[in-house]
């Protein structure tokens, strides 16, 4: 395959989250599927999700394939499901204005081709669910992996079981998942990220949870709600501050604490950008 792109700087993005009960599937399959919200989608585009491999049954599937390898009880505290989150640099698809690329939908396709195949290709028939994701800031995959591995009992005889520690048994193992992925991205011009870098997922879980508490004061504050994008805080502040002085005494207990997790998110968000500089940097 011809490199699809020369110019940036375009690095993979593999993320790997173990679940234990059916319950937290449950949750993940509410997800993935948009059955609940959340606040970093845009519901405009979530016609454009789509679903890659299986279906968007996730627990039904994960129970007929425990079923079908004649698994009946799990461990107390094993692992039934691994989630991986896949995805690329946003300047993959983006020009550093935010306009698309003149042939986005092209790379789009390539790279979701590509990640499908890599997941198969490792995980095989234990690859159950992969949901293309594209009403977010950024299109990803999520992943749905149930860690089915082969022995033999005393007596020869095959028997299946759970087995997480087979494929994220330790550092060493998500670091050459993490290589491999790459690799298979790699025809597409798109290298691996900084080995041992950390993650800015947990930042980006309490970004936005501060969203959803500002916009509950912006409400009772009647305040214009923020954009649930990092970009738009620094300016938004400004506009807050302005405002503030405008309305009745009344408010001022709610506007001094949304201007406190204002600032907090713009700090927050300074963060993201440092970190998204620094590793794009060390690449």
């Amino acid at each position: 395959m011809e490199t699809l792109i020369e110019e940036g700087n375009n690095v993979t993005v593999l993320r790997a989250k173990k679940y234990h009960t059916f319950t937290q599937a449950a949750w993940i399959e509410k997800h993935v599927t948009r059955a609940i919200e959340s606040p970093n989608v845009n519901k405009r585009y979530s016609h454009l999700n789509r679903v890659i491999i299986g279906s968007e049954q996730i627990c039904d599937d994960i129970r007929k394939h425990l079923e079908h390898h004649g698994i009946t009880k799990l461990r107390k505290n094993g692992v039934l499901m691994i989630e991986f989150v896949l995805s690329v640099s946003p300047s993959f698809f983006k020009r550093a204005d935010g306009t698309y690329w003149p042939n986005a939908n092209e790379r789009l396709k390539a790279w979701v081709r590509s990640s499908r195949g890599w997941l198969l290709q490792e995980f095989g028939t234990n690859c159950l669910t992969a949901i293309l994701h594209q009403d977010e800031q950024t299109a990803h995959l999520h992943a749905i992996c149930v860690p089915v591995s082969k022995s033999f009992n005393k007596k020869g005889e095959v028997v299946h079981r759970l087995n997480a520690r087979g494929i994220l048994g330790g550092r060493d193992k998500l670091s050459r998942l993490q290589d491999s992925y790459a690799s298979a991205l790699a025809p597409l011009g798109i290298k691996r990220g900084q080995r041992g870098s950390r993650a800015t997922h947990t930042t980006l879980k309490q970004f936005y949870s501060a969203v959803n508490e500002s916009k509950r004061i912006c409400a009772k504050a009647a305040l214009p709600a923020p954009e649930a994008a990092p970009s738009s805080f620094n300016s938004w502040q400004a506009i807050v501050n302005r405002l503030s002085d405008s309305l009745d005494s009344i408010h001022d207990s709610e506007i001094n604490k949304l201007k406190g997790i204002i600032q907090e998110l713009v700090a927050t968000n300074e963060k993201l950008r440092n970190a998204t500089t620094s590793r794009r940097r060390n690449t």
